[in-house]
C-alpha cells in the first residue's frame, strides 16, 4: 500500500508500506493524516541478524518463515513528514481480509484526538482476543484514554463489533464515541449502540431493533455510524442525530436456487430526554448505502447525502437505483427537526419511535417523555403520523379512523377503533400497552393498505417516500359497508 498525493489531476507516490494499511483518514483541518500500519517487528529482525542463516530460499524471515509483523499508529503533516509514531502492542494482525481483526480510526471533530478501535490479544494467554477502543493525542500521539465499563470495576467492555467502527461526536452530543456492541457471545445475539464518553467510559446504549419476522430477513448487518456534527439552526444542535446504516438480506422467492434479495436501510436516531428515538427509516432495494453524510442547509435545514451503489441481489421496487453496474447514485434529502403543531381533534399527541406510536391525551394527563399514556406496536417503522379530522357522518360497525400512520415500506397504517366489523382481528394485530388513563380508548390497529400492491398497475410514485402526511376527510359509506379516507402527501 503506498500514500499518493493527488497533483494537478495526477498521482504521485510519496511512500510505501510493504505489510499494508489498515486504515486512515485526515484530521477535520485537512493538516493532520493518521495511519493504521503493519510493517515487519524491529526486535524480531535484530534477533535474526544474530543468527546465521544457511537457506537462502529468499524468504523474508529467518529459516524460511515470514516475519513477525508489528502494528503502528503514526500522524504526518500535509507534506508527509512523520510527526509521530507509536507501537500498538498486543494487535491481532488478521490474514487478508479478515473483518474480525478490522482496525477503525475516527478523529474527534474538533481535531484534538483520534480514535482507534482494534483487536488485541488479552494479558491473559489463555483469553480469547477482545477489541479495545483507545484514544489518542493528536500532538504526540500518548494515549489518552481505553474503553472501560462505567460501574467503577474498571472491566474492559466486552463483545464490541468490528463493523461499523467508530465514531465521534461533536459538542451537540458531549463528544461521544459510538460503537456497536453485541449483546451476548452467540452470532445471532441483540446489537446495541453503545457510547463512551472522552474519559473512556462506556455510558449509555440504545437497541436496535431488527425487523419483523414477516418481513423474512435472515441478516441485518450494521454497516455505518454517522453523527451530524454541525451545531446551530431551529434545535438542531440541543439532542444529537446519529444515522445508523444497515445492509440486510435474505433468500429469494424463485423458489431453489434463487438469488439473494438484498436492501440497504438507513435509521435516523434522535435524542430527547435522554431517550434515543428512531424517527425515520429510509429503505432502498437492490442498493447497499455506501455513504452518509450531513451538511449545513440553511439556518432550519440539514443537508443529508446518501450514496447508492447497486447490487447484484435485490430488489424489485422503484427506490432501487437505475444506474450502470458500479456507479453511485447520490440523494440528497433536506432534514428539519422541529416541534410539531399538528394535534388531533380529540387533544391526543402522538409520538414516533420506530415501530412504535406512542399517544398522551393532553387533556386528561400530562405524561413526561419518552413516557406515554398508551404505545401501539406496528409492523414496520413508522415515518408518519398524522391525525384525522372528525367524521362527515355516523361510523360503519362502530369503525373509527383517527390516526394514518406512514409506514417505512411503503404500507399506510389506520388507527383507531376497529369497531365490531373486524371482529377485533385487525385491532389485536399490534401489540397495545396502556397506562390505563381513565376516559381515554387508546388507538389501535383497524386496517392496512400496501400502496405498493395498490399502485403495481399503474405506479405514479415511490410509496415509501412519502412525507408531510395529512388526512382532509374521513366519511362512513354506510351503502358499501366501508370508510372512505381521503388524505395528500408530498413524495420526497
Amino acid at each position: 500500500c503506498a500514500p499518493v498525493a493527488l497533483w494537478r489531476g495526477g498521482a504521485e507516490p510519496v511512500g510505501t508500506f510493504d505489510r499494508g494499511l489498515a486504515d486512515g483518514g485526515w484530521s477535520p483541518d485537512g493538516e493532520v493524516l493518521a495511519l493504521y500500519a503493519r510493517i515487519v517487528d524491529e526486535d524480531d529482525e535484530d534477533e535474526d541478524e544474530g543468527e546465521e542463516d544457511e537457506d537462502e530460499g529468499g524468504a523474508d524471515g529467518a529459516n524460511g518463515e515470514e516475519p513477525k509483523l508489528a502494528s503502528v499508529l503514526m500522524t504526518m503533516n500535509a507534506n508527509f513528514e512523520v510527526l509521530a509514531e507509536v507501537r500498538v502492542e498486543r494487535s491481532v494482525i488478521g490474514a487478508g481480509n479478515d473483518d474480525e481483526a478490522a482496525v477503525s480510526l475516527c478523529w474527534r471533530p474538533d481535531g484534538s484526538a483520534l480514535a482507534v478501535s482494534s483487536l488485541e490479544d488479552s494479558e491473559d494467554i489463555s483469553s480469547t482476543p477482545l477489541r479495545r477502543i483507545r484514544t489518542y493525542s493528536r500532538t504526540d500521539l500518548s494515549l489518552l484514554s481505553t474503553g472501560r465499563s462505567e460501574d467503577g470495576s474498571g472491566k474492559e467492555v466486552p463483545n464490541l463489533l468490528p463493523s461499523p467502527g467508530v465514531s465521534w461526536s461533536g459538542g451537540s452530543c458531549s463528544h461521544l464515541l459510538a460503537a456497536v456492541q453485541r449483546k451476548g457471545k452467540r452470532a445471532n445475539s441483540p446489537r446495541q449502540v453503545v457510547f463512551f464518553e472522552p474519559n473512556g467510559l462506556r455510558h449509555r446504549e440504545f437497541k436496535l431493533r431488527p425487523s419483523s419476522k414477516g418481513e423474512g430477513w435472515t441478516r441485518e448487518n450494521v454497516t455505518g455510524l454517522t453523527w451530524d456534527n454541525h451545531g446551530g439552526g431551529a434545535g438542531n444542535d440541543e439532542g444529537g442525530t446519529l444515522a445508523v446504516t444497515f445492509l440486510c438480506e435474505k433468500d429469494g422467492d424463485d423458489g431453489e436456487g434463487a438469488k439473494k434479495v438484498m436492501e440497504g436501510r438507513v435509521q435516523l436516531w434522535r435524542r430527547s430526554n435522554y431517550h434515543w428515538y428512531l424517527k425515520r427509516e429510509m429503505r432502498y432495494p437492490g442498493a447497499e448505502v455506501s455513504l452518509v453524510r450531513f451538511e449545513e442547509g440553511g439556518q432550519r435545514f440539514r443537508n443529508v447525502t446518501i450514496a447508492l451503489r447497486p447490487l447484484c441481489g435485490g430488489g424489485t421496487a422503484s427506490s432501487a437505483p437505475d444506474v450502470a453496474a458500479g456507479a453511485l447514485e447520490y440523494r440528497e434529502y433536506a432534514l428539519l427537526w422541529d416541534a410539531s403543531t399538528v394535534a388531533s381533534h380529540t387533544g391526543v399527541a402522538a409520538t414516533i419511535d420506530g415501530s412504535n406510536v406512542n399517544f398522551t391525551p393532553l387533556g386528561k394527563a400530562l405524561v413526561p417523555p419518552p413516557l406515554s399514556a398508551s404505545s401501539l406496536e406496528l409492523e414496520c417503522p413508522a415515518n408518519a403520523a398524522a391525525p384525522a379530522p372528525p367524521p362527515k357522518a355516523p361510523s360503519v360497525d362502530g369503525i373509527k379512523i383517527e390516526w394514518v400512520a406512514h409506514l417505512a415500506d411503503g404500507t399506510l397504517a389506520f388507527l383507531g377503533n376497529p369497531g365490531s366489523a373486524s371482529g377485533g382481528e385487525a385491532g389485536t394485530s399490534a401489540a397495545v400497552t396502556s397506562m390505563g388513563v381513565p376516559g381515554f380508548e387508546p388507538p389501535r390497529l383497524v386496517a392496512t393498505v400496501d400502496l405498493a400492491a395498490v399502485l403495481e398497475d399503474g405506479k405514479l410514485f415511490d410509496p415509501t417516500a412519502l412525507r408531510d402526511l395529512a388526512v382532509i376527510d374521513v366519511r362512513a359509506k354506510e351503502a358499501d359497508d366501508a370508510v372512505e379516507v381521503r388524505l395528500v402527501g408530498v413524495e420526497a
